[in-house]
């Protein structure tokens, strides 16, 4: 069984709260390679959530198991699809924007502060003193 990296686990998006697999063990969703009901279990649960378009799009990366009601071939399929009607050979050459990719924000540090920045975000607290800190730091070294 494969288990989503921990940096994923801990990114808390909004449509979440609303996800039908709320609940759910997480290895419904990473079947064993040959398991069809165990997939089929998996997709009925994708079926009947109101947020699936969000979770796909925000998954779409994600190599393995069941998610967004497709599976890690179907996903691959769709990143091919996406990169060739943006004009480009492979995903690997489109920019990280188009492919589907949402980078965690590191909450507390100044890389922090410059990733809310560049989304048009409000800094949140942690981040803000992150980077109150870092001026700080920088104005003694510069005295």
């Amino acid at each position: 069984m494969t288990e989503m990296s921990p940096v994923r686990l801990f990114v808390r998006l909004p449509y979440r709260d609303h996800a039908a697999c709320v609940g759910e063990p997480p290895e419904v969703f990473f079947p064993e390679r040959g398991d069809w009901q165990a997939v089929e279990a998996a997709l009925s649960v994708c079926a009947r959530c109101p947020v699936r378009e969000e979770c796909l799009e925000d998954n779409l990366n994600e190599t393995d198991g069941i998610v967004g009601g497709t599976s890690a071939k179907e996903r691959r399929r769709l990143r091919k699809e996406r990169a060739k009607a943006h004009g480009y050979n492979r995903v690997q050459d489109m920019p990280y924007s188009l492919r589907g990719v949402v980078t965690p924000i590191p909450h507390g540090t100044a890389a922090g502060a410059k990733a809310h920045r560049r989304r048009g975000e409000e800094l949140c607290r942690r981040c803000r003193e992150a980077e109150n800190v870092r001026r700080l730091e920088r104005a003694e070294r510069a005295s």
